[in-house]
């Protein structure tokens, strides 16, 4: 089992929690909702993991049924800190650690005695666990240098700048948010 960074944790494989499909090369064969907006992996310079950026961009317009949910490509940045936060992972392929990290979250939560607030109980999908391990990369360069990770890389691209004012942020309507949360389209708010 891995040894992660939380004494006593323990990866279960995605097949065993009942989701199987976390690799988007298998799901976007055979689900019609990702498959189109996945297919620009096939376009030059398009990787498996930028076309599964643009996939999400696309799956959080209306344009298309694809659920963020469906599946992840774990990006350079996430194998990185898949790499810095398991010593060991069990022989799980890095979408499957990410999918464990949905799948147990709450139960490592609750162990630390951690309080977690989601989007007014929206939990966090498949691609934010993929970006919290990529972001995991980047502030261990600053905080824990010594640990290497599978990228090796030092460099912080760019500095923090605080924003003056307040961000006033807005969600994708599908994520069925409150209103005064959800993005509304140019056009949308000239009908109001």
């Amino acid at each position: 089992m891995p040894a992660g960074v939380a004494a006593g944790a323990t990866v279960t494989p995605a097949r065993a929690t009942g989701r199987t499909d976390t690799s988007a090369t298998h799901r976007s064969s055979a689900d019609p909702h990702l498959r189109r907006p996945f297919s620009l992996a096939g376009l030059p310079s398009f990787g498996p993991f930028l076309a599964y950026q643009c996939a999400i961009d696309i799956g959080y317009s209306a344009v298309t049924a694809a659920d963020e949910d469906e599946c992840v490509v774990p990006g350079p940045g996430a194998l990185d800190g898949i790499s810095k936060c398991f010593a060991d992972t069990g022989g799980l392929a890095p979408a499957e650690i990410i999918a464990w990290m949905r799948d147990t979250s709450h139960q490592h939560f609750d162990r630390l005695g951690l309080r977690f607030d989601d989007l007014w109980g929206r939990w966090p999908t498949l691609i934010d666990w993929q970006n919290v391990f990529c972001e995991v990369s980047k502030y261990t360069r600053l905080s824990h240098p010594h640990v290497a990770g599978v990228a090796g890389r030092t460099r912080i691209k760019q500095q923090f700048r605080q924003t003056p004012g307040a961000v006033d942020y807005r969600f994708p309507p599908k994520w069925g948010l409150p209103a005064e949360r959800t993005a509304v389209l140019r056009n949308q708010r000239a009908e109001r």
